[in-house]
């Protein structure tokens, strides 16, 4: 099927425009779900309206996970420290509602992974996120953060072309194995092997 071809039925069906959202915004969801601590399923995605914001420049994969992404990242690390704060001063973690609670627990000895809140040294007491966030809604506490990434300056001259233009890149090397027919000059493919040096996996929970 030619690419024209699947763009067209793509577009009959509704799905080319969730398509192109979805390659642009797993690897922010996966950035907000591990840096909040709550599963990959847990996170919905609503993106902006470019006419609305400044020009960002293209969005390729750098800009998309290494930069774009990183703003995300340090608004789920700071909305964790919140809610860890919230289910400590709502009670969570003391003697009436946890009979083994130590004399003092704070912030920073709870943990907030996969939804659920629990001390760093007792991880069989847990209570699950919605809760603590049910009742901090009614307490009127904070339930929300934002976050500014800036990433560092490029050293790049657009008139000659010179310098770094992306702050990361990817490493790969594609092999293609042919049969050339000497008499006509007719190519047949016959194996690509494909290998890419991808770092530190983003979407490593996601089948290929």
């Amino acid at each position: 099927m030619s690419l024209v071809k699947a763009e067209e039925d793509l577009k009959k069906k509704g799905m080319l425009d969730r398509v192109i959202h979805l390659a642009a915004s797993t690897a922010t969801v996966a950035e907000a779900a591990e840096a909040l601590g709550v599963p990959y399923d847990a996170v919905r995605f609503y993106g902006g309206d470019t006419q609305t914001i400044p020009d960002g420049g293209i969005t390729a994969a750098s800009r998309g996970t290494a930069a774009g992404a990183q703003s995300v990242r340090k608004a789920g690390e700071e909305l964790n420290a919140v809610m860890r704060r919230n289910a400590v001063e709502l009670g969570y973690f003391q003697k009436d509602k946890w009979p083994d609670a130590p004399a003092s627990v704070t912030a920073e000895d709870i943990v907030l992974r996969h939804g659920l809140f629990y001390h760093k040294d007792a991880p069989d007491y847990q209570v699950p996120l919605a809760e603590v966030c049910n009742a901090a809604l009614w307490s009127g506490m904070q339930l929300s953060s934002f976050a500014w990434y800036r990433p560092a300056p490029f050293d790049h001259d657009h008139k000659t072309g010179k310098g770094c233009a992306f702050r990361s890149y990817a490493y790969g090397c594609v092999i293609a194995e042919v049969t050339v027919d000497t008499g006509t000059g007719f190519v047949t493919v016959d194996r690509v092997t494909a290998t890419h040096d991808v770092g530190t996996a983003v979407l490593d929970h996601l089948p290929l």
